[in-house]
């Protein structure tokens, strides 16, 4: 069996790139780092309690806060993904105009939906 110290270098290393993967929404690589970093926690899972040894201790805690770092990530990519979402759902929702005519009354204009522009 490997050793704690190197089974957490390397999750260490996992989540190195897949911070890297992250911040160039590379979707693609993190779908591959998922698959390894599932199959290391799993190596690393009869280990739950927190070690003894300072150098292994010292990599659990840099192991947690780099853990913390990518799902702040990963909550600020969801939450952006969510916001352009309801950019486009409103963007398609018909919207409504309230003017005047030149008889003075009220009308209601532009019932038809909108259409999303795009610019090159």
């Amino acid at each position: 069996m490997k050793t704690l110290t190197s089974e957490l270098l390397k999750l260490r290393s996992l989540l190195e790139q897949e911070r890297e993967a992250l911040m160039r929404a590379d979707l693609e690589r993190l779908d591959v780092l998922a698959v390894r970093k599932t199959a290391l926690l799993e190596r690393l899972e009869p280990h739950q309690e927190m070690p003894r040894e300072p150098r292994e201790r010292q990599l659990a805690e840099a192991v947690a806060a780099e853990t913390q770092r990518n799902q702040a990530l990963i909550e600020a990519a969801l939450a952006g993904v969510r916001d352009a979402q309801d950019v486009i759902a409103r963007a398609r929702k018909p919207r409504k105009h309230n003017t005047y005519g030149r008889d003075g009354r009220r009308e209601t204009m532009g019932d038809s939906p909108s259409r999303l522009e795009r610019r090159a």
